[in-house]
């Protein structure tokens, strides 16, 4: 399973707990906006999760519904609450990170 993180626009590979933690609270204090995407890569799961501030621009679906699998994991992503606010925790994001890394 590969699981990457980018936070406007700077990536890293896995849950960085610290990482996270200092990118998202740096942004907050410089009054940007946050954007997070999160890439998902497994056995039957190719998956974008986004949170945060997110221009919905060019992207959008994949041009297909998602596996079962994959739903799982938007009913997941979608029960932590942070694909329906702009402003959200890092523990949060990272508690959510964890809980979709153990079921996979």
């Amino acid at each position: 399973m590969v699981l990457t993180v980018n936070i406007n626009g700077q990536a890293r590979d896995g849950v960085d707990e610290n990482w996270i933690a200092q990118r998202i609270e740096g942004l907050r204090r410089d009054n940007e906006s946050i954007c997070v995407n999160v890439l998902v890569k497994a056995v039957g799961i190719d998956l974008r999760l986004t949170a945060g501030n997110c221009r919905q621009g060019g992207g959008g679906g994949g041009g297909r519904a998602p596996y079962s699998q994959e739903q799982e994991v938007f009913k997941m992503w979608n029960g932590c609450g942070l694909g329906s606010t702009a402003t959200f925790p890092p523990g949060k994001l990272i508690e959510c990170l964890k809980r979709i890394t153990r079921s996979l």
